[in-house]
């Protein structure tokens, strides 16, 4: 029902026009999205539309079982509700009885990234997300080849991922913040060939070394070749490709 209001309401399939081709933000409307509709939700339930015996009954509900899906994949299905309403708690208060009305204005001017959903001054100082240039892989590469994603990850992901690969959730938290944009080029090539151009800006240096020393630990573990480097802009590029030669052109066409 709160999903049907919201359409009713607010113009989200505008903004959803707005953020195709934009993982980040894709999430960030999405938190907004889900955050509200379990803030409005939890107010309902605990406001009397359900007895303390039904909230119990619901709280002991046995969680579906996700045994084979990845860390990183429940994470990022968790994050638009877990985030998106702790985020809606900043905004609308106590939610015996929240307050909607900024909640209201955040779907007239939704957030610009997961970076303003994590912190909370981010999204009241409307922190906009640095745009990121990166190279057409495919067109560096030549013949053969063609791009098949470009998009920002944002904090949140880079977040989830630095997890997926047993990072201490405190150092990953701290590598991915302090992030200020970033985009990724994955290209395609022949004979199921691919190379990835990820660069990434930072707030401050301190911040880019706390990810470039987080992402190094993730480089060992990988099942293929992959380099990360700073670049004379301050940025941090990260590379994949399948073979050590294609990462070492795609370095050196970066400038990395």
């Amino acid at each position: 029902y709160t999903h049907a209001l919201q359409y009713a309401a607010f113009p989200l399939t505008r903004h959803e026009d707005e953020v195709e081709g934009n993982d980040d933000a894709d999430l960030a409307l999405t938190s907004l999205v889900e955050g509200d509709a379990t803030l409005a939700m939890t107010a309902w339930a605990i406001g009397g539309g359900l007895t303390p015996d039904e909230i119990l009954d619901i709280q002991t509900t046995p969680l579906p079982d996700t045994t084979g899906v990845p860390d990183w994949m429940l994470q990022t299905l968790e994050f638009p509700y877990s985030a998106g309403f702790a985020w809606m708690l900043e905004l609308a208060g106590d939610p015996f009885a929240p307050d909607f009305a900024a909640v209201d204005e955040a779907f007239e001017d939704p957030p610009d990234s997961t970076e303003q959903v994590l912190h909370f001054d981010k999204w009241l100082n409307r922190e906009p997300p640095v745009e990121v240039d990166v190279i057409d892989v495919a067109q560096e590469l030549g013949s053969g080849w063609e791009q098949v994603e470009s998009t920002p990850i944002g904090e949140a992901f880079i977040r989830i991922t630095l997890d997926h690969f047993d990072l201490e959730p405190e150092v990953s938290t701290d590598a991915a913040a302090g992030w200020g944009g970033d985009r990724l080029v994955v290209a395609a090539g022949p004979d199921d060939a691919f190379a990835l151009v990820w660069v990434l800006a930072w707030d401050t240096p301190a911040d880019a070394d706390a990810f470039s020393s987080a992402y190094a630990s993730v480089l060992e573990r990988l099942e293929f070749p992959a380099q990360i480097s700073s670049l004379p802009s301050g940025e941090v590029v990260v590379v994949h490709a399948s073979s050590a030669q294609l990462v070492e052109t795609m370095l050196a066409a970066v400038g990395g």
